[in-house]
């Protein structure tokens, strides 16, 4: 099984050594994933339609257990087991055991269901891969390589879809009391004339961005809502999903149009282009002034 894995990786890329790591590690928890789910899954509630259950955690402790073997000095950050952090070490492992939790636990769109892990050094991310149990789907990106789908590179679409040809996905709060004016603004505003083919509010899952690059689909843009006052796009949900969207060629930004910046706190626009994102602010902005 690794070994098939490990062909995912390409003989020339950077990083190799840490991407087999995470591979290993990513591989194990998608198993776990896979042969754990059910409907009778112990969950504990940490916010209103905000959980963690049993599966997140034995998946958390045997990714770590992992890593630590093989890079024991490398500190790990993980979702589940060691959220705080401080200051981010300038080297360090970032753990997202089951991104989609709600997902998983509902049976509801497992195909976005993932493991995310992600590599920072001096300060900034090296490598992620981002493995989805019921799809067999394994994304791996290495900074300045490329991005690859099962060993093979991925890209955006070239050109581009323009907006109106395209699906734009959006991620929002479980608690609709910490919904941002931004967000509200997207749903209402890219559903009027010119604005997205196709607007949908997804169950949340980081690693529904990486559709963006699957030409069976229209997907043009992901946005997740962030509110300061309850972080929802945690480090575990960035990091690894936003090296993997940038080798492909797509663009992260926070809501003002800029490079964003994964210890920020802010509503976050995913998409396949810098077109695609300035017809979505520019849509998003002249409504918000009629």
């Amino acid at each position: 099984m690794m070994e098939i894995m490990n062909n995912f990786i390409p003989e020339d890329i950077v990083h190799r050594p840490f991407l087999e790591a995470a591979i290993q590690a990513a591989a194990v928890g998608a198993n776990i994933a896979r042969e754990s789910q059910c409907r009778n899954i112990s969950k504990v509630s940490k916010s209103l339609g905000d959980y963690v259950s049993e599966v997140d955690l034995r998946i958390d402790r045997e990714i770590s257990d992992i890593i630590r073997a093989l890079f024991p000095d490398v500190k790990i950050i993980s979702e589940e087991l060691a959220s705080t952090y401080g200051t981010l070490p300038a080297d360090c492992w970032i753990v997202d055991p089951l991104d989609g939790t709600n997902s998983y636990l509902a049976g509801a769109r497992l195909e976005l269901v993932s493991t995310m892990i992600a590599l920072r050094l001096n300060g900034e991310t090296v490598c992620s891969v981002v493995h989805f149990p019921f799809t067999d789907e394994v994304y791996l990106a290495a900074k300045g390589s490329g991005a690859f789908r099962n060993g093979q590179r991925v890209r955006v679409p070239n050109p581009p879809l323009a907006l109106q040809e395209s699906w734009v996905a959006l991620n929002h709060y479980g608690d609709v009391s910490l919904e941002t004016d931004f967000l509200n603004r997207a749903r209402n505003h890219l559903r009027q004339e010119n604005g997205a083919s196709l607007v949908t509010i997804d169950p949340p899952g980081s690693g529904l961005a990486l559709r963006i690059m699957d030409d069976r689909d229209t997907l043009g843009a992901v946005i997740h809502d962030n509110n300061p006052k309850s972080r929802k796009q945690e480090i575990w949900d960035v990091i690894p999903i936003q090296l993997i969207i940038e080798e492909a060629g797509g663009v992260y930004l926070n809501d003002k149009g800029q490079p964003y910046d994964p210890l920020s706190i802010r509503p976050i626009v995913i998409a396949n282009s810098e077109s695609m994102a300035g017809e979505i602010f520019k849509k998003i902005n002249s409504s918000a002034d009629a």
